[in-house]
């Protein structure tokens, strides 16, 4: 890697963990969002007297000054007055997710020094009715907990050694990784008398589990039809996943970024003193190799073009694991979501063509991957569909065919992949259709916009052409970075009819006026300074009126300090926006915390988890519905 890449990356790393002013108040952060009974979590300590001994306390409830504490270890401040430690998870029965307090004190000493929030379960297995005996008709309702993130179950019915049916159930989508379904006891039409095996597996071929996820229920069936009566032996079950550095508690910020087309950059964010870090991607609970970096201490370790984008699973979790330099393991996972192949492939052709000329309908992979394998179907006028299949060879971005325009009229063309279409149009002759050209749509910012982007673009597919051009790192008040001119920049080359921009989570910087003077964050001198730069960029976008701009707040931080900065931030980006025609203000802050930092929030009926653990970025549920905000305003002035 350029030496100018890496100062980058770690002048990235930094920003995203120092940007804000050291607070001199004691801090506890508890990293994860779920943990469960009998494993471990990290605990990060900051503040603290340096040598200062400590009680850490896990609490029964919520209230950090409720009860005693379930367990209690002793830990001793370094010489920064910081320290870090993977604990013990107390028992818990129960497969709900429970929240819990950890609280810090001092040796000897009754007050509490600071204290967080721990989620915890217990891994189970249930389902109702529960009872011994059933018949083979009756649906179950199925309820699993503890999988790893994301990951996806088969049932496999079994009889006489031979698989009689096998259905998908679900996919684990929640923070303790719940999943709930229902299952008919045996496969409709195929009921049977003697020994049947029920595996739940995360393998869509069966195959008996030697390591992994899995539950097993051995059935003895009395009869035939729905009415066979069914007795059930207990249930057998492991929820642990294959590799167990799949589950390994999360001590170190880790990073994916989905920013140039069609691959995918995974950073280690923590220092790890030059040590090898192993990056993995996990799918379901098994790991695979991306590969591993021996990085430079102080500096970010980064694999480049780790993976690239696939257009069948969109969501995407990795993990990174290292040994730190005080000899203990390291390690951070992160899931991102990529664009879908809406917009993969760019069909181009002739708006007109004589009558007898051939013409071409050229075809690109956008992200230049190629190994895939569309298919572009063509529609004379008053004449069936024909489709053939192109084939991209591996790293191949262009096919294109040849076609005779035997027939006057308009000429529909549509290549598909999966469930994805894109369309386009040939006249031939006299009075044939024009092809609408597409408004074009700026999406920009720094990190909080990632994940932004690629909702978005699947969101107004067919309706706008969306250019994203994310920054990560790049605050107005970074040194080094002059967003006047990437915005003057990124207009001249795009000429957008729409920008949609978030930018702020790592700024409080101090800056300087026009006229020399040197601000600090956050008082009313710097305000006013941020006020003008956001404007003066409102004004380039605008593009003297012939574009409009849709500029979103920043989601309060989980810290005290960064809160005062986005505080700042969105008060100068209200201040700018007010009475300037053209200007949308997104107001994210009210949407994602309005009253104050949660991890969730109420969406369409229920309880959503929308940050990512480090407190500052939103999540891939959280892009999800930030993009839709963006997209329906966007949408409404087509």
């Amino acid at each position: 890697m350029r030496r100018a890449t890496r100062v980058l990356l770690a002048g990235i790393a930094a920003m995203l963990l120092a940007a804000a002013p050291a607070s001199a108040a004691p801090t506890l952060t508890v990293i994860g969002n779920c943990e469960y009974a009998g494993g471990k979590f990290a605990a990060s300590l900051s503040g603290f007297v340096p040598g200062q001994k400590l009680l850490v306390d896990v609490m029964a409830t919520a209230d950090p000054d409720a009860g005693t504490p379930l367990a209690t270890s002793e830990l001793t401040a370094n010489a920064a007055g910081e320290l870090s430690a993977l604990l013990d998870v107390p028992p818990s029965q129960d497969t709900k997710r429970v929240a819990r307090a950890v609280r810090v004190r001092g040796v000897g000493l009754q007050a509490t020094l600071a204290d967080a929030r721990l989620f915890t379960a217990a891994r189970g297995v249930s389902f109702a009715p529960s009872a011994s005996r059933g018949t083979a008709g009756k649906v179950e309702r199925w309820s699993v907990t503890g999988l790893p993130d994301g990951t996806r179950l088969w049932a496999h019915f079994r009889r006489a050694g031979k698989t009689v049916r096998t259905v998908k159930v679900g996919q684990a989508a929640d923070p303790c990784g719940r999943l709930r379904f229902a299952l008919r006891t045996l496969p409709k039409d195929r009921e049977r008398r003697g020994r049947w095996d029920l595996w739940l597996t995360s393998k869509r071929t069966y195959r008996q589990p030697k390591t992994g996820v899995y539950v097993h229920r051995r059935m003895s069936v009395t009869g035939r039809g729905s009415k066979a009566r069914v007795s059930f032996r207990p249930l057998q079950s492991r929820l642990i996943a294959s590799d167990p550095r799949a589950i390994a508690p999360e001590t170190t910020l880790v990073r994916a970024y989905a920013t140039q087309l069609g691959v995918i950059r995974t950073l280690f964010l923590g220092d790890a003193g030059g040590a090898k870090v192993d990056f993995f991607e996990r799918i379901d609970d098994r790991l695979r190799k991306l590969g591993s970096v021996r990085g430079t201490p102080g500096e970010v370790t980064t694999l480049e073009n780790a993976t690239m984008w696939s257009c069948t699973r969109r969501t995407r979790r990795f993990v990174a694991i290292t040994t730190l330099p005080d000899g203990t393991p390291g390690s951070g996972s992160d899931t991102i979501q990529t664009p879908s192949c809406a917009t993969r492939f760019r069909v181009s052709a002739p708006a007109k063509v004589s009558p007898g000329k051939t013409f071409s309908v050229r075809v690109v992979d956008r992200w230049g991957n190629g190994g895939i394998s569309p298919k572009l179907c063509v529609t004379p006028p008053s004449k069936s569909r024909s489709c053939r299949t192109l084939k991209f060879r591996s790293a191949v971005t262009v096919v294109s065919r040849r076609f005779r325009a035997s027939k006057r009229g308009s000429w529909r063309l549509e290549l598909r992949i999966g469930s994805s279409r894109v369309r386009a149009k040939v006249g031939v002759g006299k009075g044939a259709a024009k092809v609408r050209a597409l408004p074009r749509v700026i999406v920009t910012g720094d990190s909080m916009m990632l994940g932004v982007d690629s909702f978005l673009t699947d969101e107004l597919a067919g309706d706008a052409d969306v250019r994203p051009d994310v920054r990560p790192g790049g605050g107005l008040t970074r040194p080094g970075n002059d967003w006047t001119t990437i915005a003057a920049e990124q207009t001249a080359k795009t000429k957008p009819t729409y920008t949609a921009i978030m930018i702020g989570a790592v700024d409080g910087f101090p800056m300087t006026t026009p006229g020399g003077a040197k601000i600090d964050c956050c008082e009313e001198p710097w305000i006013a300074e941020y006020t003008r730069r956001v404007r003066a960029m409102m004004a380039t976008y605008l593009r003297k009126g012939r574009a409009k701009v849709f500029w979103a707040t920043l989601p309060l931080p989980k810290t005290a300090a960064r809160q005062t900065i986005s505080m700042a931030v969105n008060t100068a980006i209200a201040r700018a926006a007010a009475g300037v025609k053209g200007v949308s203000l997104v107001r994210f802050d009210l949407l994602f915390t309005p009253k104050g930092y949660t991890d969730s929030i109420r969406y369409r009926g229920r309880n959503v988890l929308v940050r990512e653990v480090d407190g500052v970025h939103l999540n891939v549920e959280g892009t999800a519905i930030a993009a839709k905000v963006l997209a329906k305003l966007i949408r409404d002035e087509l």
